[in-house]
């Protein structure tokens, strides 16, 4: 995928020099990042993302939501690094506000 198409992709990041709205830098650096991520090669985050996601057995949340698989398993991640703990119901809230947010 071309870095427009990925960026497409994104609720909240909208390239390099768009500003972001107020109170959504959170999910716009997370997508920023799987932006980055995705386009590198080298980077074996997204494939490790995915996996994780998939082990905690969700594959089948909230899967017809519009979202990038890839997307939503790095944001996962990012909220598991983030608190520093792995919680999947914590994970699911804070889905719930990426999706309500915009």
């Amino acid at each position: 995928m071309t870095k427009q198409e990925l960026i497409d992709k994104c609720r909240y990041f909208k390239g390099d020099h768009v500003k972001i709205p107020k109170g959504k830098e959170t999910f716009a650096n997370i997508e920023r990042l799987w932006v980055r991520s995705s386009l590198d090669e080298d980077d074996d985050m997204i494939p490790s993302c995915y996996a994780e996601y998939v082990r905690l057995g969700l594959t089948h949340f909230s899967e017809n939501d519009g979202v990038d698989v890839n997307l939503k398993a790095f944001l996962c991640n990012r909220f598991f690094h983030h608190t520093e703990r792995i919680d999947v119901d914590a994970f699911k809230k804070f889905y719930a506000d990426y999706m309500n947010s915009q």
